[in-house]
């Protein structure tokens, strides 16, 4: 071993406590629990309080191995039977939790019923400084549905008066309890989220949340007097979201004029929609209403292989003209995009439809589609929006010649350039570059593009 090698070990080793800490904070859980076993410098780095300001459990991670975990398992094979290892887990999880609870600030639970017990209630009885709460059921499971889950829940949230953000997904569909907010969070409150949980919840619990600026609800939760009363305080961004995989239809509750009044109250308020292709009513007008402000306009695609009617969506996403700044039709399933694929009986009317919203919003900066698009297509969409980034798979795009009426006069030079650069790849991305001065990418599954993408759009799946 070198000696410039002894030396980075040895200033490694003699790190300050305080150092070592801050790094250890950005460990995850799973890696925090073990890492004091190294040596006592770490043992005593780690039970700095800084280390834990943030705290997840998975059941998943408990019940699976592949993941951190593996090292304690490991550890705890010497003094566990094979079978009561998980629970050895889980209680080293609630000796965290007790000793250092007080410092957690940032808490995300994702369970299924058979560990979270004990979790749940040792975070409600020992957390009073959480500021980011995250609770989300993982699958369905008749225990998760025994009262004690649920009270262990309100617990943690009553307890906690200075939550921030809270996110909440699929505990609850079953009772008629609401969401149990105090006085002290109508102030601190920021962000809310509430995804099948609390179905018959009281929205008189939402009204007192005056500095609410984000709020992410399913579309049967929509009200004209809470939207009215949240926008006339501080809501700037709301999204609906219909991703639920029941085919459940939305009653029209809102009408255009109501949100002409509630874009009144609150005039930077902004819509983001996220559904789930195979409702067809978020692809109409009972949905999508004229005044709506929709900033973002999301679809994503299931197993189920469905693709989005464009003759019927295009008129109405036209009508964000002045507030769309996102399109995008996504799904993780390449079947999907082989379906559109196939189909090359409506590819032109498609193309036409896709330019139209183009053209009619002239805010949009990120357009995704399943569809295939004619090259000269593309580059007449980035001739007119300069600023609009596309993302395709390489199979999406059939380098062929297109003309549309719907094209307004352009210089020249531009149209000479389209003309004669749509017959291959290479003078495709030659064109691009001189009509937006960027270079094209094509995104693919696994990418860093593509993961980037994903957490960016869909962070609410």
């Amino acid at each position: 071993m070198s000696e410039g090698t002894k030396e980075t070990i040895a200033e490694w080793t003699n790190l300050p406590e305080v150092i070592l800490g801050n790094i250890f904070s950005y460990l995850p859980t799973v890696d925090r629990l073990c890492i004091g076993g190294v040596c006592k410098a770490w043992e005593n780095a780690v039970h700095r309080p800084e280390v834990w300001e943030c705290f997840e459990f998975s059941e998943k991670d408990v019940d699976e191995f592949g993941n951190g975990l593996d090292v304690l398992r490991r550890e705890l094979s010497f003094t566990h039977l094979v079978g009561s290892i998980s629970k050895a887990i889980v209680e080293k999880y609630v000796s965290v939790i007790k000793q250092f609870g007080r410092s957690f600030r940032r808490v995300k639970i994702l369970f299924r019923g058979r560990h979270s017990n004990r979790i749940l209630y040792t975070l409600s009885n020992c957390c009073l400084n959480i500021t980011n709460l995250s609770v989300q059921l993982m699958q369905q499971n008749d225990q998760v549905h025994d009262c004690c889950y649920i009270q262990a829940i309100h617990n943690i949230i009553l307890r906690n008066s200075k939550l921030e953000q809270l996110y909440v997904r699929d505990i609850d569909n079953y009772s008629e309890s609401d969401l149990p907010f105090e006085a002290s969070h109508s102030y601190t409150i920021k962000e809310l989220t509430i995804i099948q949980s609390f179905e018959f919840c009281n929205l008189e619990n939402f009204m007192s949340l005056v500095n609410l600026r984000e709020l992410a609800l399913e579309p049967h939760f929509l009200s004209y007097s809470l939207l009215y009363h949240l926008a006339s305080r501080s809501l700037i961004k709301l999204h609906i979201l219909a991703i639920s995989k029941h085919m459940e239809f939305y009653n029209e509750a809102l009408q255009d004029w109501q949100w002409q009044e509630i874009k009144k109250q609150g005039p930077e308020l902004r819509v983001c929609c996220l559904f789930r292709v195979g409702h067809e009513w978020t692809t109409k007008d009972i949905m999508l209403k004229k005044e709506i402000p929709i900033k973002c306009l999301r679809y994503v695609s299931d197993i189920k292989y469905e693709l989005l009617n464009y003759p019927v969506l295009t008129n109405n996403v036209c009508n964000y003209s002045s507030t769309l700044v996102e399109f995008i039709d996504f799904s993780h399933f390449l079947k999907n995009y082989e379906l559109a694929l196939g189909d090359r009986s409506m590819r032109l009317e498609l193309n036409r439809c896709i330019l139209k919203i183009v053209l009619g919003c002239t805010l949009l900066r990120t357009l995704a589609v399943k569809e295939v698009l004619y090259s000269q297509n593309i580059l007449f969409m980035l001739s007119v929006n300069k600023h609009l980034d596309i993302f395709l798979r390489e199979e999406q795009i059939e380098y062929a010649e297109f003309n549309s009426d719907l094209l307004h006069p352009m210089p020249y030079e531009e149209f000479d350039l389209i003309s004669r650069s749509w017959v291959n790849f290479e003078n495709f991305k030659f064109a691009v570059l001189q009509l937006t001065n960027k270079h094209w990418n094509f995104y693919t599954e696994g990418s860093a593009m593509y993961e980037n993408f994903v957490k960016k759009h869909f962070k609410l799946l």
